[in-house]
């Protein structure tokens, strides 16, 4: 049922997010923004005042429906407000944020859980989404152009998912989906290996994360995406491999590093790829392609695994997931670096 309920919420939020890269580029990035903000805030107190199961599952889909609306106008807030020459280290700094909230919410919610109970657990939840709302209320109004000069008043599927961010998305929905893979089985695979409960696993991943993040986005602005791509998804190979080999110790712990230097050069450098090259007015529906992309992997990434890993074993399982890096490079390689939206040495530069 908590599978259910996650499912719910992640789906929901993937079908929604075209339809809010409309709303952003036609309306503007503040009401997308405010409405997700405030269901952020709602739907947890909701939680706490209905506590009846299937009405939680099914307030579940809505309340991914304003994840959906607020993270996909913050991404593209954050990307209005990034010069171009230094797009990809701007993202990387604002993905940093993301990361160190990955990191932190487990464990910080298991303990208040733990410590003060899942209805006290629903009220912290409801005040960090109400500080995020207020502070969403200082951010600065991106000005769009006039609504004639915009192209696709009405729905289609042009107007509904940017071509350019289509190349960056598809590599990063295959990058993912190993990537759902280890976030959901690395840990029982640690104690089939007795190496303990895979927590430094998630410690050192998401270390390795955040300071590629930090370090990574400067070489993307001045040499393009296509080193970073290149070296992280080549990370990723050797992460996988290392896992397949049934690692003592030391070989697990690097594969986490590796990942986590994987996850923080690719990420950023390909949300760049997605958004740089597009205009104001097409932002929202190039955000909204990129991250349905980034749900879908994480997606799949918990549903292909999960059927390796009951068909075969751990070792086994995470080697099969290096197709799916080849393909990211398959992707890449075919499509991606021809696509207008890669950026080379070459055309690096911009405003």
């Amino acid at each position: 049922l908590a599978g259910l309920a996650a499912g719910l919420f992640s789906i929901s939020a993937v079908l929604l997010r075209p339809f809010i890269g409309w709303i952003l580029d036609h309306r503007g990035r503040r009401p997308a923004l405010l409405l997700g903000l405030s269901a952020m805030v709602v739907f947890p107190l909701l939680y706490r005042a209905f506590p009846w199961l299937l009405l939680v599952i099914s307030l579940r889909v809505v309340h991914g429906l304003g994840w959906s609306s607020a993270t996909t106008a913050l991404n593209t807030s954050a990307s209005d407000s990034i010069p171009r020459r230094r797009f990809a280290e701007g993202m990387g700094y604002f993905g940093l944020t993301s990361a160190l909230a990955t990191a932190i919410a487990p464990g910080l919610g298991l303990a208040i859980m733990n410590g003060q109970g899942s209805q006290r657990l629903l009220d912290w939840a409801a005040l960090a989404a109400l500080l995020s709302l207020l502070l969403s209320l200082w951010m600065g109004r991106t000005a769009l152009p006039r609504p004639a000069s915009r192209p696709g008043w009405r729905f289609s599927l042009k107007t509904l998912v940017d071509k350019d961010a289509a190349p960056a998305a598809l590599i990063i929905l295959l990058f993912l989906i190993p990537y759902g893979g280890i976030t959901t089985f690395v840990a029982m695979y640690a104690a089939d290996l007795g190496l303990g409960s895979g927590g430094l696993y998630f410690t050192c991943l998401a270390a390795a994360t955040a300071l590629m993040r930090l370090l990574t986005g400067r070489t993307a602005d001045r040499y393009g995406e296509g080193p970073l791509v290149w070296a992280g998804i080549g990370c990723e190979l050797g992460s996988l491999l290392l896992l397949a080999s049934r690692p003592a110790f030391p070989g697990f712990i690097l594969s986490a590093l590796l990942f986590g230097a994987a996850f923080g050069m690719l990420s950023p450098a390909l949300q760049a790829m997605a958004l740089r090259i597009v205009p104001l007015e097409r932002r929202g529906g190039a955000s909204s392609t990129f991250l349905c992309g980034y749900d879908i992997g994480i997606g799949l990434g918990g549903m292909i695994p999960g059927q390796l890993v009951k068909t075969f074993d751990y070792a086994l399982a995470y080697g099969l997931l290096t197709a799916f890096a080849l393909l990211a490079l398959a992707a890449y390689w075919f499509w991606g670096r021809k696509s207008p939206s890669a950026f080379r040495k070459g055309r690096a530069k911009g405003g």
